[in-house]
Formats: C-alpha cells, sequence, structure tokens
C-alpha cells in the first residue's frame, strides 16, 4: 500500500507537541523518559533538539510513530552540565524549537 507522506500544518504542529510532550514530560517509575534511546542520549549529555515527523516513511516506523525520528546533539562545551542536570534533576535538556512544539 501506497504512503501518503502529505499533512496539513495544523496536524503537524499537534504531532510535534505530543512526541515533546512524551520526551519531555512522559517518565517510567524511576523518572526517567519513557523511551530507551533518549535516556541513553540525555545521560550521555545530549541536548534533544529536533523533531522531525515523517522522517523514516518505512511501513514499521509508520505504523510505531508516524515515522517520527528525532535528532540529538552532543556539544561539547554543554555535555558535562547537562549529564548533570540529567543525572541529577532528570532534566531532558531540550533545544528551544522542542520547547516551542511543546508550549504549542
Amino acid at each position: 500500500p501506497s504512503i501518503d507522506l502529505e499533512m496539513d500544518e495544523a496536524t503537524r504542529v499537534a504531532l510535534e507537541k505530543q512526541v515533546a510532550t512524551y520526551y519531555i514530560e512522559a517518565k517510567n517509575a524511576q523518572g526517567e523518559p519513557l523511551d530507551a534511546v533518549a535516556r541513553f542520549h540525555l545521560k550521555n549529555g545530549a541536548i534533544l533538539d529536533r523533531i522531525n515527523i515523517l522522517a523514516n516513511p518505512s511501513e514499521a516506523a509508520m505504523q510505531t510513530a508516524y515515522g517520527t525520528m528525532v535528532n540529538y546533539v552532543y556539544d561539547l562545551s554543554r555535555v558535562e552540565d547537562n549529564h548533570e542536570a540529567y543525572v541529577h534533576n532528570g532534566e531532558v535538556v531540550a533545544s528551544s524549537s522542542v520547547k516551542k512544539a511543546l508550549s504549542r
């Protein structure tokens, strides 16, 4: 079956908000993000940098996450501070664009 990769702006904004909420606010019993890959990168001092809706149009990715992927950035001048904020305060360090998506 063909996959429709078109999406109106309101739908894109709504999906970005849901993804930002999942990555920043949804936590497991230990107070860590639900996503194992997020835990790995954040523990290592990365910044949740970007949400990419429809980035992976494979059938499996479309069924599990509507093709959504996220990017992490390792800013070497901030890695230690980000790691400490995550480990000691449970803070998900995110870019301004991800925070903006959360507040929409």
